[in-house]
């Protein structure tokens, strides 16, 4: 899973490179547009389903920042914070209980075994509301740790670990503001 998949590099290369299917998600709809252009141009349909909506901990709709310079950094907006950018209106999805995706994976037949993760602050939030599918599939994770982004949605980089050890997964090591966690062997 990409959660966050911006243009799609990292979808794409392990639906190209690896031949894996994979489920993105991308609520920008200049860069979902983008994105969808680039699967079919790659030859990659069969292998990468996109949803165009933001991951949280709940299912409503909300405003998507896009960032003016650096579209990667676009984000949803965040109420008391002056954030420069267009503006539009996203479908905002609890992966637990969004019908779309679950119906999708079980169509696969796969278990998860990895989630990339760049929501630009809202981690533990999407973290939150994926907790079923994190504890029934065991995934390797790959989540963005920067805690002025996290402290943004009222997070920070000790409170996303914290949590993903309370669900059972230990922090295998932090690179470039990322941590990557392992899910805790049976003991």
């Amino acid at each position: 899973m990409d959660v966050g998949a911006n243009m799609g590099l990292f979808s794409l290369e392990a639906a190209q490179i690896l031949n894996l299917p994979v489920i993105s998600f991308e609520p920008n709809p200049k860069i979902a547009d983008l994105f969808t252009r680039s699967i079919k141009i790659n030859g990659v349909e069969k292998n990468v389903r996109l949803f165009q909506v933001a991951v949280s901990d709940e299912t409503c709709r909300a405003t998507f920042v896009e960032h003016p310079s650096n579209k990667g950094g676009s984000a949803l907006e965040v109420s008391g914070e002056a954030q420069e950018g267009s503006r539009y209106e996203v479908g905002v999805e609890k992966l637990d209980a969004y019908g779309l995706f679950q119906d999708h994976l079980a169509g696969l037949g796969l278990n998860v075994g990895l989630i990339k993760m760049d929501v630009e602050g809202a981690e533990e939030r999407a973290l939150r509301g994926m907790a079923d599918l994190l504890k029934t599939h065991k995934p390797n994770i790959i989540v963005e740790l920067v805690d002025s982004q996290l402290k943004l949605f009222g997070s920070g980089r000790k409170p996303v670990i914290a949590y993903l050890e309370s669900l059972g997964f230990d922090l295998r090591v932090e690179f470039d503001g990322n941590g990557l966690f392992v899910p805790r062997a049976a003991e």
